[in-house]
């Protein structure tokens, strides 16, 4: 099951046969380690005891930049997923609620294990007891991991689905703003609900009230929040504070944010009450909404469990005395062995570090060197995009803007935004708050209206583009643009808005 033999040799020759097809890419920041663990919760363990799951997924570790990952899911079987969700919520309008219920349970039971967690003194554990520890938040994570099917809900500027399918529920088109209210997410996401908590703490202070109660609750329930697969920095109650002194009208903002929830569930209420039978569209949109949902919780427990393996994988290198960086591309099920034998391993880290690939599917997984890749041909998934002037994407919050490029793949990155520049990246997490803050505009590879990117944007009320395929090969850092998130065009030249 695990990077066995006849692991490679199987998963292998799936790959073969499958790299030249048309893949969805997500590229981040990475180690090793919590990136393949993901690939771990999202095929080989949820094709355990779920029936809904993709069968195959694959990243490249290190091929192209330094600490990144290139993750790789099959259109066709996004395509695949998707027709069987709606298939079953046409044979049960029940289905999917019963689904997110279920997802939700899981993400409870990983919550609960979390909050455990914190509370455990891990400079006092054996190293037996720290992999210990590190392998059972291992499986309460991976029991979340039917939440990525949601993945094929992810979407590209050509992909039509959603438009495609809400016509046929309707039976009629609508207009390109009630389109957009029917993708925006009615759930609040985790960045969104510790940015409320912030604003209200920023009331009670602007009336003379003491906060620091409140303050040190936010930073227990939200320390996670800028954590990412790179590091594992917990986020302190100073940290939130000087976020804090940023809110200048904190009673207005409050008013707007509550109201901005229900009147898009208003506005959602209308425009499906327009049609003369609603039912199976207002079961589909509210299937999406909580699908945004899962996938927002999803990235809770990504940040949660990577806070616990950056500390304790540190803790035990310091122990061991193990390289702190090459111990990240250690896989948790080779914990073990790495404590009988570490220099049995010190070779094997330091190659995965120049670049390997990791494969999984339904029967196990596998993490495979350059060397073993030799006479295959990878040209599919590295190819020159930049001699292109121009992408396109989705409008995802409406506006123009000119100015430098920043591609931005992770948060060691961040230190060379400014103010003003165009951020470019595959996707934005929580971590990248503070850049986009800074941003004239946000371009992303990945998401679709409900994405972080999306969200975040609209809050801000500054231009972003989604779903802008291979952003990050086409725009360089340094190069001139102009954003028209009014049509959904990046283009390499400057001139008037």
């Amino acid at each position: 099951m695990f990077n066995t033999q006849e692991d490679k040799q199987r998963l292998l020759s799936h790959f073969s046969s499958i790299a030249s097809k048309d893949h969805f890419r997500k590229y981040y920041g990475a180690y090793c380690m919590p990136i393949f663990a993901q690939g771990y919760f999202a095929v080989t363990a949820a094709a355990g005891h779920a029936p809904y799951a993709f069968s195959f997924g694959l990243f490249f570790q290190n091929f192209t930049r330094d600490k990144e990952f290139n993750w790789n899911w099959s259109v066709e079987e996004m395509e695949n997923l998707r027709h069987a969700f709606f298939a079953a919520l046409k044979r049960d309008a029940s289905f999917g609620d019963a689904f997110y219920n279920a997802y939700m349970d899981d993400f409870r039971y990983f919550d609960r294990d979390a909050k455990a967690e914190e509370k455990i003194a891990f400079t006092e554990l054996s190293n037996r007891e720290l992999v210990d520890r590190v392998l059972a938040l291992i499986e309460a994570a991976g029991r979340q991991g039917h939440g990525y099917a949601v993945d094929c809900f992810l979407g590209r500027a050509e992909d039509t689905w959603f438009e495609d399918r809400v016509a046929a529920y309707a039976g009629q088109h609508f207009s390109d703003a009630d389109m957009a209210a029917l993708r925006e997410p009615t759930h609040r996401t985790f960045v969104n609900e510790a940015f409320l908590r912030m604003v209200e703490i920023a009331i009670l202070r602007k009336d003379g009230k003491h906060i620091e109660k409140k303050l040190d609750d936010l930073a227990r329930d939200f320390y996670w929040i800028e954590n990412n697969y790179l590091r594992g920095t917990p986020k302190t109650a100073e940290d939130f504070l000087r976020e804090i002194d940023d809110i200048h009208d904190p009673r207005a903002i409050h008013i707007t944010e509550q109201k901005r929830i229900d009147d898009l569930k208003e506005k959602k209420d209308i425009i499906i009450s327009r049609v003369s039978s609603p039912q199976m569209l207002h079961t589909f949109i509210r299937f999406l909404d909580n699908a945004a949902h899962i996938q927002d919780c999803r990235k809770q427990v990504v940040l949660r469990l990577n806070y616990f393996l950056f500390f304790y994988l540190d803790e035990l290198a310091r122990r061991i005395g193990f390289d702190p960086e090459l111990i990240r591309y250690i896989m948790f099920f080779e914990l073990k062995d790495l404590l009988r034998d570490p220099d049995a391993f010190r070779s094997l880290a330091a190659e995965r570090r120049e670049g390997c690939l990791a494969l999984f599917d339904r029967q196990g997984c596998a993490l495979l060197l350059r060397k073993d890749l030799e006479g295959i041909d990878l040209a599919h998934f590295f190819q020159d995009y930049h001699m292109l002037q121009e992408a396109k994407g989705t409008p995802a919050s409406r506006g123009r803007a000119a100015g430098t490029v920043r591609v931005v793949l992770g948060s060691d990155q961040f230190d060379s935004f400014e103010r003003g520049d165009i951020l470019v990246t595959n996707q934005t997490t929580p971590d990248f708050l503070p850049l986009m803050k800074k941003a004239a505009a946000i371009v992303a590879e990945q998401g679709g209206m409900t994405s972080h990117a999306a969200v975040i944007s609209r809050e801000l009320n500054i231009p972003c583009i989604v779903g802008v395929k291979n952003a990050m090969e086409i725009f360089a850092s340094g190069e001139s643009v102009i954003v028209d998130a009014e049509n959904g065009s990046i283009k390499k030249q400057i001139s008037k808005l």
